[in-house]
């Protein structure tokens, strides 16, 4: 894509602060780096029929059509693809970084690869990248990303209750001792590398490698920074912020339930819902059940679960809304052509973000069904409603599908969160947290397990 005119005089005015201050090039020709041995396999040839080049999540984010190359463009061809390793401690390969080289001449510099909608206005630090859930990433073009949406949408029809990664790319793994993979997507010539991202779970820079004449000589992934000790982990302040947090909730004391008409109820403060929608105001929650007496303590379970499953609750919620949103938008009389600012069309369910704000939660703690209460701009009146259990959507209605069960008023308490509002945002695009040192122990083939809340993301 051409980004916007306001948009590139942004880029040009940042240009020299995304440029990396480490030098990439050491990871695949030094053979140690800060002594720790560095090795380096080539994996096969990355398929560049058009130049528009992106790195992303094969398994949950390449179906979406939608998905943006970078806006500087690579040479056509067939390019090697190489992979940097560690071996810690003697335990499974670590893999560093990743790059396609479209020359033999040296990179000297290394620039964040951009798509052209980043808000680099107050750019101040840190990189874009992407992130990985499955702990898998993968370098692709335009025109084979395209042929992957075709493969993925046949397989679906054949395989209606298949998992991609599990039926799929799993067994295709399991082949390789050291779980990459270079796949010919079926009935295709092309091919796309796919391998594991450092930590696992995570967001991983991406920078495109300039020789000395500035052009553009191969395409880097960097996964984890290894002039960095164990105990300093390749994260920015703003992720160490993250983590404090998280470490944080994990030890917040639950809140204490209060009687209220058909259950329970309380205020609670869900970290990636806050951070998602920028909003700091604590979330009133219902927890019911129909057709029998509820205890206390199966509400407290509900509570604990409804914490810990809270990212993959709301990414449901986005993911089936992000479905259902061009047949809502004709609904609503806002069809895409007209791309009204109420309603407008999305470049992915991020966009959600800037539309939406929750109002409240009700928790079905029989079926493990959490609804939602939206305030919506499209409709001011009756609100958006999404109920969901588990990876299956239930219901899309109006607000009404959580009745007020409290008095909906700006919350006075204090929140246990820092006071300056973080800005990542849980479900793309902006800097996410890493695996925590217990996390970064697991061998490769660990990292590699999608686990059941999160298999339908993108």
């Amino acid at each position: 894509m051409i980004p916007k005119k306001e948009w590139i005089q942004q880029w040009i005015q940042h240009r020299d602060e995304l440029y990396s201050s480490v030098d990439l090039e050491r990871y695949f020709v030094q053979g140690e780096v800060n002594g720790q041995q560095v090795e380096v396999v080539r994996i096969g040839l990355c398929s560049v029929p058009t130049g528009e080049l992106m790195a992303r999540d094969p398994i949950f984010c390449l179906e979406n059509r939608k998905e943006l190359p970078y806006f500087i463009n690579a040479p056509v061809g067939n390019y090697p693809v190489e992979l940097a390793l560690v071996r810690p401690d003697g335990e499974e390969p670590l893999f560093v970084a990743a790059r396609v080289r479209f020359n033999y001449r040296t990179a000297v510099r290394f620039e964040q690869a951009l798509i052209g909608t980043e808000e680099i206005a107050d750019y101040d630090g840190g990189f874009f990248g992407f992130f990985s859930y499955s702990g898998l990433g993968c370098i692709c073009d335009r025109k084979v990303h395209q042929a992957f949406c075709n493969f993925l949408e046949k397989w679906r029809r054949d395989n209606p209750e298949g998992e991609l990664f599990e039926d799929y790319f799993a067994p295709l793994l399991e082949k390789n001792p050291h779980a990459w993979l270079n796949w010919v997507i079926p009935g295709t010539e092309h091919h796309l590398p796919i391998f594991p991202t450092g930590w696992g779970e995570g967001q991983y820079p991406v920078y495109w490698g300039r020789d000395a004449e500035g052009g553009v000589c191969q395409l880097v992934i960097w996964m984890i920074d290894l002039d960095k000790k164990d105990e300093e982990e390749p994260v920015d302040e703003l992720e160490e912020e993250i983590l404090e947090s998280d470490t944080d909730q994990e030890q917040l004391e639950l809140p204490a339930l209060l009687e209220a008409k058909g259950g329970y109820r309380c205020r609670l403060f869900l970290d990636n819902w806050h951070q998602f929608f920028e909003d700091d105001q604590l979330l009133p929650v219902l927890f019911t059940a129909r057709g029998q007496a509820l205890e206390p303590e199966a509400c407290q379970k509900a509570m604990q679960h409804l914490v810990e499953h809270q990212y993959g609750i709301l990414d449901e919620m986005m993911l089936s809304l992000e479905d259902k949103y061009p047949i809502m938008q004709l609904e609503y009389g806002h069809p895409m052509a007209e791309n009204a600012p109420e309603m407008p069309n999305l470049r992915d369910r991020n966009d959600f973000s800037e539309l939406l704000r929750p109002l409240r939660l009700m928790v079905d703690v029989d079926t493990g069904t959490v609804s939602a209460a939206f305030r919506c701009r499209w409709d001011e009146k009756y609100g958006l409603g999404i109920s969901v259990c588990g990876e299956q959507l239930v219901q899309i209605g109006t607000m009404q599908l959580v009745p007020e069960f409290e008095q909906q008023q700006e919350a006075t308490e204090q929140l246990a969160a820092p006071q300056e509002h973080r800005r990542t945002k849980p479900l793309g695009r902006r800097k996410k947290k890493q695996y925590k040192k217990r996390e970064q122990k697991k061998m490769v083939s660990q990292q590699m397990a999608v686990s059941n809340a999160a298999k339908r993301h993108l």
